[in-house]
This record gives C-alpha cells, structure tokens and sequence, in this order.
C-alpha cells in the first residue's frame, strides 16, 4: 500500500488503520455513493411536482434545519459519545428514505410526505456530520492523519462522481430504483456503524451538563486560532462554489465554442469542467502526494494556494475554452497541494475532548461558503466581470495570509 511520507514517518496504509476508522471510510463512502445517486436531483423532483419557487423554499428549509441541528449534534457527540450518536442520526436517514422508497414504489404518492421526510432527513445530517467527523479526527494520530484525510477526500470525490453519473442516467426514467438504493444504503451503513464502532464514553460525559450547550460552545470559542482557521477557509474555498452560481450564470450568457461542427454551450462547457475537476483529482491524488513527498510542505501548500486562487479567477473572466481547461487543471491540483496540510492543521487546533463541538463549528465553513457564492450572483448584477476578480482574488488572498500567520505559528502542521 502506498506511503504518504518515508522522511516525515508518516504511516499511510489502509491496513494500519484502526477498526473506527476502516468502518467511518466505508460508510460514508457508501453514503455519498448512494446520496449523491438522488439528493442533487431533489430539486428537480419537487420543481416537477409543485415549482419552482416551493422546491427553492424546501431547500432552504432543509438546510437550515441541518445547520441549526448541527449546533445541537456536536456537543451531544461530547457528552455521549459517537457510536450512540452515530446510529440515532443514521437511524433517522434509514426511517426517513426508507418511507419516501415505499411511497415513490406505491400506488399512492405524496409529494407532502416526501417533502416532510426530506427535513427529517436534514435532522439526521445535522447529527451525523459533526459525529463522522469527529470520530476521523478522534481516530487519527500525527502519523496517519494526513493519509487518512487524502484517503477520504479521495474517496469522497470517487463517491460523488459516480452517484451523480448513476444518478444522472437513471433519475428521469427510473427514479424509483434510486430511491430504493439509497434506502438499502442507509440500512447497510447502519449496520456496518453498528457493528463497526465500539461504544465511546467521553470525558465531559462526567461533567456538569446545561440545556442548551452553553459551555461547551464557551470553551471551543475561546480559541481564536480556531476560529481564524474557519475564517481563512472561508474566504478561500467560497472560490469554490462561483463556479455553481456566478460564472456557470457568466459562462451561460457569453461563451459559445464551434468544435468540429458542434455547438458547445456555456452549461456544457461549465458541467465538463466540473467533471474534469472531479476526474482529476480521483486520477491524481496518490501521484501527486508520492511526487510532492520529496519537496517541502510549506512550499507546497503555498504553492497550491497561488494556483488555486489563480484558477478561479481565470474561470471567472475568461471564455477562451484552452484557459478555461487550463484553469480547471490549476484549480485541480491546488486542491491536491492543499487539503493535507489544511486538514492537519485543522487537528492541531482542536481539542480532542470537545471535537464534536469543533466540528459542528467547523461544518458551518461549508454552509457560509455557500452564501458567499451566491453573492457572486448579486454583485454580478451590479459591477463588472473584472471588478468582480478583483474583489473575490483579494479576499481569496487575505485568507491565504491567515493561513501563513496560523502556518508560522504551528509548524508542525508542515510535517
């Protein structure tokens, strides 16, 4: 199996890892496998059945409902530990996606009832995430840690493409089948969590316990390099989610390409270069990791980082397709450079008594990555393409210098 790093001792083979951590990487590599099957076509689903204004307001609600659970799942992780957290969240996804197959495969359809257990399952999300994430820091030591999270992020990336392929090819004629496989994947996952986890007793366990998780809260926002963390990540990776809101927009209003007779559109041209960026980072990751093994991590990193930003803000004013590609190759292998120093750096800084209560915190990076991206819509409307670059690449590049100041401070993270 493949080592990450013979100079650094850093231990990275599937093999090696404990029994939690073989069990967290095949479930929620089955869970994306199998989400990623129907979840992004929701949309659709209730656009076709009411509109599209009703299907907008139910994602919304859905994702407030997992982030304000979300707050609640970490410090119960803290207190009564993952396994017993763990399967009360994924319990809650097998009732819920298990109803919405028998509806989907009756005579009787309720489109209501789909809608209600789709909250149901945001309220299994917000309790599951913060708990498998945890649980993979909780699990990792300095040796293995940024192999696990490569691994995971590769794996991650290999799940989500081929859920969307499957999902895509089957969900207009055959949507049925799907829902029904993410049932069955839900109960599959449940079992291998239960009979894969070992039961946990952490220490705030013992504590004095307030309702509403005052002091947990307290204690992990108390730690400002956290929290400069989450705020650095956030005004890196919201890059990220411009190429779902304003430059598919962009793309789709300014760009044609005649190719060998055919007509490539703005939305072909921005789905191909999200199915590149995918394809290149399940087909590079381990190469990438065993050739940058012989240079300097900080080199590295920061490296990724120019590479990254610079590929976003090619994607976001250019319509020549050779620099849109050669954009997409540059965001692709900044990801690569990044994420293991990223996420070591992440378990530096948290305390393993209150990971639950970290990641939770953690989780809302995503969701405000996501409100950041829709801002490109809005400013779109008002300034120019360039102005826009300008204004997103100074952002992108403030929250490399928090990167820096946080690197400086915790070298180890480099190691």
């Amino acid at each position: 199996m493949y080592k990450i790093s013979q100079e650094c001792d850093v231990v990275g083979t599937l093999s090696e890892l404990s029994r939690e951590l073989k069990t967290r990487l095949l479930g929620s590599f089955i869970i994306r496998l199998v989400g990623n099957m129907v979840y992004p076509f929701m949309a659709l689903y209730f656009t076709a059945a009411w509109n599209m204004k009703v299907a907008g307001i139910l994602t919304l609600v859905s994702s407030l409902i997992s982030v304000v659970v979300s707050f609640f799942g970490g410090p119960l992780i803290d207190r009564y530990g993952h396994k017993r957290n763990i399967l009360i969240a994924q319990g809650i996804q097998v009732f819920s996606m298990t109803v919405v197959a028998i509806i989907n495969f009756s005579w009787w359809t309720s489109v209501t009832i789909i809608a209600l257990m789709l909250m149901l399952q945001n309220v299994g999300t917000g309790l599951l995430n913060p708990a498998t994430e945890s649980l993979l820091f909780n699990n990792t030591t300095k040796k293995n840690r940024k192999f696990v999270y490569s691994f995971d992020y590769w794996s991650t990336n290999i799940s989500m493409g081929i859920g969307l392929m499957i999902g895509g090819s089957l969900y207009t004629e055959h949507k049925e089948f799907l829902f029904i496989t993410l049932a069955v994947g839900e109960i599959i996952v449940w079992l291998i969590m239960f009979w894969g986890l070992a039961t946990d007793i952490p220490i705030t366990s013992k504590r004095k316990k307030n309702s509403f998780f005052i002091e947990e809260y307290r204690i992990v926002l108390q730690n400002t390099d956290f929290i400069k963390y989450c705020l650095a990540q956030l005004f890196v990776i919201f890059l990220e989610f411009q190429m779902m809101n304003y430059i598919v927009v962009r793309l789709t209003r300014e760009f044609r390409w005649q190719l060998s007779g055919m007509t490539i559109n703005g939305v072909s041209m921005a789905s191909n270069l999200r199915v590149l960026n995918t394809i290149l980072v399940i087909v590079l990751a381990w190469t990438i990791n065993r050739f940058l093994s012989r240079y300097q991590t900080k080199n590295i990193f920061f490296l990724g980082m120019f590479i990254y930003i610079l590929g976003y803000l090619v994607l976001l004013v250019s319509n020549a397709p050779i620099l849109l590609i050669f954009a997409i190759i540059l965001v692709s292998l900044g990801e690569l450079f990044i994420v293991p120093t990223e996420q070591t750096l992440l378990g530096i800084l948290q305390d393993p008594v209150y990971s639950g209560t970290y990641m939770a915190i953690h989780g809302l990076v995503l969701k405000g990555a996501k409100i950041l991206g829709s801002l490109g819509l809005i400013l779109g409307s008002i300034v120019s393409t360039t102005e826009i670059a300008i204004i997103f690449g100074a952002t992108a590049l403030l929250g490399c210098y928090i990167f820096a100041k946080l690197l400086a401070k915790y070298p180890e993270a480099l190691h």
